[in-house]
């Protein structure tokens, strides 16, 4: 369950802009995750709660937003959603294909 090492990075990131900003409590973390990443957004809700306990963030709540995977064929510049990590161009059938979002973790915000 990498989701745990995963939430226990979130909570690390939010709780030192927190004592960055002299903020006592974190209310909220928004993050960005794509699709692609193989991270179940239950299981990292879940995991969240266990990192998050006797923390600044531990009433938070993890905000989640999930990223459509968008690729771009480099035969034919269409752009596409993948299926899966092996993206082929529904246009011309070229392998030759690059994921554009789909991939990242972001956090984005944390509330006070």
């Amino acid at each position: 369950m990498h989701e745990l090492s995963i939430a226990v990075r979130i909570v690390k990131i939010a709780c030192n802009a927190a004592r960055q900003n002299s903020i006592s409590s974190v209310s909220a973390v928004h993050a960005d995750i794509g699709e692609l990443t193989g991270i179940e957004p239950d299981a990292l809700l879940f995991s969240f709660e266990l990192a998050a306990k006797n923390t600044e963030c531990s009433n938070a709540a993890l905000v989640i937003t999930l990223i459509t995977p968008l690729a771009l064929c480099n035969a034919c510049n269409t752009e596409f959603t993948p299926e899966d990590f092996m993206q082929v161009c529904p246009c011309c059938g070229s392998y030759e294909c690059n994921i554009q979002k789909g991939r990242e973790l972001t956090v984005k915000s944390i509330m006070a």
